[in-house]
């Protein structure tokens, strides 16, 4: 896919932007700091965000509607990582530690790679649950306790992305869970 600089420019500015109300410091070190950065990951990145945006004029109109989707998952996406923590640390912390660990294998209906990538990733950063592998749409997930992945299983984590990637959404996927075998430890 070719270079489409106006993407370009939008990326390492709203790159820039997101470097300086981070920081929220504005000497010329912190600005230079947040210049050099923000070229460096658009030089990474432009490429994927091109790819991941399709062909010029496709899905144009759609954008500011993906861009608010994608932020309102990613503050529930942060509402859900605290208590997932705190679910971790009680169950870590119990004197009998009830931890009851398995593997959940579930297929998705997300059809492009980068709400696939979007779902590996998030079930990853919450607490309790780790994407192990990803084999066409079948997802292997790590879980510290069954209730861990119950958003998995019911499939809401899902729905929220297809919202996002204007994707159809479907019921709950069809999930197995399975325990550790007996006389392993977990």
């Amino acid at each position: 896919m070719s270079t489409r600089p106006a993407l370009v420019v939008v990326e390492f500015l709203g790159l820039l932007g997101f470097w300086l109300v981070l920081s929220g410091q504005y000497s010329p070190l912190f600005i230079v700091m947040g210049v050099i950065s923000a070229v460096l990951v658009t030089a990474l990145t432009h490429r994927v965000v091109a790819e991941a945006l399709g062909p010029p004029g496709e899905g144009a109109a759609d954008a500011p509607v993906r861009i608010l989707r994608a932020i309102g998952y990613g503050f529930w996406l942060l509402s859900r990582i605290p208590p997932a923590g705190f679910q971790v640390a009680y169950y870590v912390l119990h004197p009998a530690m009830p931890i009851k660990p398995g593997v959940l294998r579930f297929r998705t209906s997300l059809r492009s790679q980068m709400a696939r990538s979007a779902l590996a990733n998030s079930i990853t950063l919450v607490p309790g649950t780790l994407t192990l592998r990803i084999i066409g749409d079948e997802f292997v997930v790590h879980a510290f306790v069954p209730s861990s992945a119950a958003d998995l299983i019911k499939g809401g984590m899902q729905q929220r992305i297809a919202r996002v990637f204007l994707e159809e959404e479907r019921d709950d996927p069809e999930a197995t869970w399975q325990p550790p075998e007996q006389g392993t430890s977990a």
